[in-house]
């Protein structure tokens, strides 16, 4: 079974981890935990360590997609390998990040993983922020072009079509539709195009730190842990009438 949850931050947001659901019901051996962004297990040399350490006591896998609470100076030490048919970078022995752009095959489903967001405090956006680069901030949390271009070609390989799409961040109209705040961001102008050229089953991001149903195709998730159970009986969403319009 896959499982989808959000946000962790290294160690601070794990309480949804020691629910019952969580130690009942999902820590086995056969079952992935996918979180989408800012699982922060590379924030710090220690919190690396720390977090390593915490994941390694539970029995299923975790996969994950970065968001913009990552420190990328250690996560871009990990080598590349393959898993599930695309690329990735094992943090552990249960622990794996999914690269962007890369559409992975797992356990008979198609993700596309995109993740990135582009803070809306960083030194980048605005003068007035307390982010340093290096230390509190890092650039590498907005996908580049090459990315998207990377991404928008293994989509074109599967005929446009995936089950999950994976991210932080999700597209600038959710954001004004449901959040009732409007941002444009080069990360936000990436999704709204891949939102318009994809057909999908359900989209899953974290980042806003809510659990909402934003559409019947979008879910921003936060402590759930939601299964892809029903996954087969959703259909997909098409390119001439995305969700977002």
């Amino acid at each position: 079974m896959i499982y989808i949850t959000g946000d962790t931050h290294g160690l601070r947001d794990v309480r949804k981890f020691n629910s019952r659901k969580f130690l009942e019901e999902i820590n086995k051996p056969e079952n992935i935990v996918i979180v989408t962004g800012d699982f922060g297990v590379t924030w710090s040399n220690r919190a690396l360590y720390q977090s390593i350490e915490f994941y390694s006591q539970f029995k299923c896998k975790f996969l994950f997609v970065d968001g913009n609470n990552e420190n990328f100076d250690i996560l871009n030490t990990f080598k590349v390998s393959e898993e599930y048919g695309g690329k990735v970078q094992k943090i552990s022995s249960n622990i794996s990040h999914l690269l962007r752009g890369e559409i992975y095959e797992i356990e008979g489903k198609t993700f596309l993983a995109f993740g990135g967001a582009t803070s809306y405090d960083s030194p980048e956006r605005t003068s007035h922020t307390t982010r340093v680069e290096h230390e509190s901030w890092w650039k590498e949390e907005t996908p580049t072009q090459d990315e998207f271009q990377h991404a928008l070609e293994n989509l074109k390989k599967h005929g446009n079509k995936v089950d999950v799409i994976l991210t932080h961040e999700t597209t600038s109209t959710n954001i004004q539709r449901r959040f009732c705040w409007s941002i444009i961001s080069p990360t936000t102008q990436m999704l709204d195009e891949i939102d318009k050229q994809t057909e999908y089953k359900m989209w899953y991001f974290g980042h806003h730190h809510y659990d909402v149903q934003v559409s019947p195709h979008e879910r921003c998730i936060f402590e759930d842990f939601e299964d892809l159970s029903n996954l087969d009986n959703i259909p997909y969403t098409t390119t001439d009438e995305p969700t977002n319009n």
